[in-house]
């Protein structure tokens, strides 16, 4: 796992396998957009939205490589 962040605006992650992601959005209120990268093809899917204000998990899909960006709306 290889994080980036811009605390309470975005958030870039990096994973190599399938493992669920946990976000401390607790001090930042709002709603966030979750996007799904696939590292290997570089399709991009919309996977949530999701609120601050709390921790949050995000489970990952069944892709191999790919990274995770979390933006603030």
């Amino acid at each position: 796992l290889w994080k980036l962040e811009n605390k309470g605006k975005s958030y870039l992650f990096y994973l190599k396998n399938n493992q669920d992601i946990s976000v401390d959005l607790s001090n930042y209120k709002g709603d966030f957009e979750v996007y799904t990268i696939n590292a290997t093809t570089g399709n991009i899917t919309k996977k949530a939205n999701i609120s601050g204000g709390k921790q949050v998990t995000i489970p990952q899909a069944e892709i191999k490589e790919k990274v995770l960006f979390v933006v603030k709306k």
